[in-house]
């Protein structure tokens, strides 16, 4: 496996086999009360860029209010009700890189493709050729296209001004989007069908086989796809990662290739009401008789597993999935950090802590 440093933050354009994955710059976010260490794909993200003079611990301890108005559970489609066992095997809980040292890789070093031995993606097998391959997945550049200005890289002449209660924003990719067979690829690669009925929500899978991701977990819609253009658009409704001000990471991927660029967010349009996290309710879900995560459901998470920290009974637990529906209703799932001990106890508590404030929660 091939392991790439990147240790500044400038634009970032090549193409890699799955099985290689890279590691990024790493940052510390402090919060008042509590100290989160981020450890994300993305580069350079500032602290929040408009968090109300109301942000703080939201009033969410403890059971709701009698007569309060509590959305009901939102289990997802594929999650059984609470205390039903959940089929299939358990999802695996999203890895925190790691950086090591002696390897940093200069940023003009990199290669168009990075040839990767045929083994490398897992299980057995070594040692396979290594051929460089053609100039097949490139960005070139990235353009906010109603303002047609580029907002690719640390230093663009645009930025993206993202909007928390809606507003599509078209963003058009130049370069090359080719199968290592150099054929173009289309807009049928790009769309998944059918549809997802949520506002939002955090990328699993590999469905479609070609996708453009923004930080990993937000797909994004396509609308046109050829072998020099892609465009897509980017709905930042109830998206609180969006109100980071800073670097995006920008992805096309294509089967087993990729290829990254850097996307600059600026000064987002001041949101309705603070963004600090509001838990409303917690299930428990099982699989196989076992708690496997817990459920929160509530306003305000962060849909990037990575940009959250939480925690139970004071263990930390990864971040798994955020879904969000039209109603700006969201709901999140962590990973239950001991299932073997967890019914031990009657009582829980899950503190869940984002760049906006920290939200806790006793069931």
């Amino acid at each position: 496996m091939k392991i790439l440093y990147l240790t500044n933050c400038q634009e970032i354009s090549f193409c890699v086999k799955a099985g290689s994955f890279v590691v990024l710059h790493t940052g510390v976010l402090s919060f008042v009360g509590a100290c989160l260490l981020l450890v994300s794909c993305q580069v350079g993200v500032n602290p929040p860029s408009y968090v109300l003079p109301s942000a703080g611990l939201p009033s969410s301890v403890g059971a709701p209010e009698p007569g309060g108005t509590v959305p009901k559970p939102l289990p997802l489609p594929s999650r059984p009700p609470l205390g039903v066992d959940m089929p299939g095997p358990e999802p695996s809980p999203v890895s925190v890189p790691t950086v090591g040292g002696g390897n940093d890789v200069p940023i003009g070093a990199l290669p168009t493709a990075v040839p990767v031995d045929s083994g490398s993606r897992g299980g057995s097998g070594g040692g396979g050729s290594k051929t460089t391959l053609p100039d097949q997945l490139r960005i070139q550049d990235i353009r906010w296209h109603s303002e047609n200005m580029s907002v690719m890289g640390p230093d663009p002449t645009d930025a993206l001004i993202p909007d928390y209660q809606g507003g599509a924003i078209e963003l058009r990719l130049t370069g090359s989007f080719r199968t290592p067979q150099l054929q173009p690829l289309s807009l049928a690669d790009f769309t998944l069908s059918p549809a997802s009925s949520w506002q939002a929500e955090t990328f699993l899978g590999e469905i479609p086989a070609g996708r453009v991701l923004l930080n990993e977990s937000l797909l994004l819609t396509p609308a046109f796809v050829s072998a020099t253009e892609i465009r897509v658009l980017l709905d930042p409704k109830y998206i609180p990662d969006l109100y980071l001000k800073g670097m995006h990471r920008l992805r096309v991927e294509h089967e087993d290739w990729y290829t990254d660029a850097l996307l600059k967010v600026g000064d987002p349009i001041p949101p309705p009401e603070s963004l600090a996290p509001v838990i409303m309710q917690v299930e428990v879900l099982r699989q196989s008789g076992e708690p496997r995560f817990i459920q929160l459901t509530g306003k305000h998470f962060m849909l990037y597993p990575k940009f959250s920290h939480a925690t139970i009974d004071g263990e930390f637990g990864f971040g798994y999935r955020t879904q969000v529906t039209s109603d700006g209703v969201f709901t999140t799932q962590i990973h239950v950090p001991d299932p073997a001990t967890f019914d031990d106890a009657s009582d829980h508590l899950v503190i869940y802590t984002t760049p906006y404030g920290v939200a806790f929660y006793e069931f």
